[in-house]
């Protein structure tokens, strides 16, 4: 079960921020020479960044992963209600219904739930 959380967190809101990062990189700096590289390389510091704040403990730990877990969340609702969705793109942000934000709110509280079981797991 703790393999399978740690999956699933790692697919979503961890690889959500160095992804968001590429696709913006690529899309700011799409004239640019070597736009590729400066994606690549701005994903590369952003999971950086990312691992360092997950490897804390406490509070700030739990901040971070409720941030990647409302980024995520929110992302993937943008991309599943947008009709003709481009998920290599940036997605165009817009309100959510209140249907949408149940979804979003419960979407939220599952990851938390499952960093809480795959943090429980590793710290006994």
């Amino acid at each position: 079960m703790r393999a399978l959380a740690l999956t699933l967190l790692l697919l979503g809101p961890v690889l959500s921020g160095p992804a968001a990062a590429a696709l913006l990189a690529r899309q700011l700096l799409s004239e640019a020479h070597l736009s590729e590289v400066y994606a690549v390389s701005a994903a590369a510091v952003v999971l950086v960044v990312e691992v360092l704040l997950l490897r804390r403990r406490g509070l700030l730990r739990q901040v971070a992963v409720l941030a990647l877990s409302s980024f995520w969340a929110m992302w993937a609702w943008q991309g599943l209600t947008e009709p003709h969705f481009q998920w290599s793109q940036l997605p165009h942000w817009r309100s959510p219904d209140r249907g949408g934000e149940m979804v979003i709110i419960i979407a939220i509280i599952a990851y938390l739930m499952l960093y809480e079981l795959a943090d429980s797991k590793t710290s006994t």
